[in-house]
């Protein structure tokens, strides 16, 4: 899916990589199409950089 296809405050599933599964919120979207997501990992908000192929929308 093209970066394009989300937005800020977007809720998605992260499907690849070592989150996978994961639930998060997408914070911002950079220059080169880099995802920033903003999730609650071991009892904290962290932020972490994705490709838009390594997420989906939640449903």
């Amino acid at each position: 899916m093209p970066a394009d296809q989300f937005a800020t405050g977007d809720e998605v599933q992260v499907i690849s990589g070592p989150f996978a599964d994961y639930i998060a919120t997408i914070e911002k979207i950079d220059a080169d199409n880099r995802i920033w997501l903003l999730m609650e990992f071991m009892g904290q908000k962290t932020q972490m950089a994705v490709r838009p192929g390594q997420m989906q929308l939640t449903k």
